[in-house]
């Protein structure tokens, strides 16, 4: 699923996938009710929505019911990601949702340049974006309270392990500056 063809940010409360542009790599020239059933393609997205649009409005009863539609790992990564870089725009823009087996989904970042709050024109980037009114939290909050026991859980396996810290982000940050030529820094 990819880039909402509606024009307006996503709200995983009241999703449809008529607002997103399917894409399958391993389908070539794939169309709306062409060789694969628009069904075929439809169904796991449809149960996605529920889902999340569940989340969104507090109404989930069962939380392993994620199991069956997403990679919660990799929402639980995503989550971390965003809270820890302030990548709002992240929360319902720039998202992109893949699934490798057509119905697991994971959400996949996609033009971060709102991190760390350049951009965003904040001056207090503390504190936990889910929290802060942003647009787009609202479904965000509810799977951090849903979800909390496996968030932290999740959390302390990245930091034991070194993906999360200090040392962590200096290495990352240097990595991508060098990134940039002298010319693309002189003129930022």
């Amino acid at each position: 699923l990819a880039t909402n063809t509606g024009g307006e940010m996503l709200n995983f409360g009241t999703c449809k996938p008529t607002q997103w542009e399917l894409r399958n790599p391993k389908i070539s020239g794939y169309i709306a009710g062409g060789e694969i059933s628009d069904a075929l393609i439809s169904a796991p997205i449809n149960n996605l929505w529920a889902w999340t649009s569940k989340v969104f409005n507090n109404t989930l009863t069962d939380i392993n019911e994620v199991n069956s539609v997403a990679n919660l790992t990799a929402w639980i990564d995503y989550y971390l990601m965003c809270e820890i870089s302030y990548h709002s725009d992240g929360l319902d823009n720039n998202i992109l949702l893949g699934a490798w087996d057509g119905v697991h989904f994971s959400p996949l970042m996609y033009d971060a340049e709102g991190t760390f709050g350049f951009g965003a024109n904040v001056t207090d980037i503390t504190g936990r974006i889910v929290n802060n009114g942003i647009r787009g939290a609202q479904f965000w909050k509810s799977f951090s309270v849903y979800y909390s026991v496996a968030i932290k859980a999740r959390y302390l396996v990245l930091k034991n392990d070194g993906k999360i810290g200090m040392n962590q982000f200096e290495k990352i940050v240097q990595k991508q500056s060098k990134k940039m030529g002298a010319e693309v820094k002189k003129s930022d």
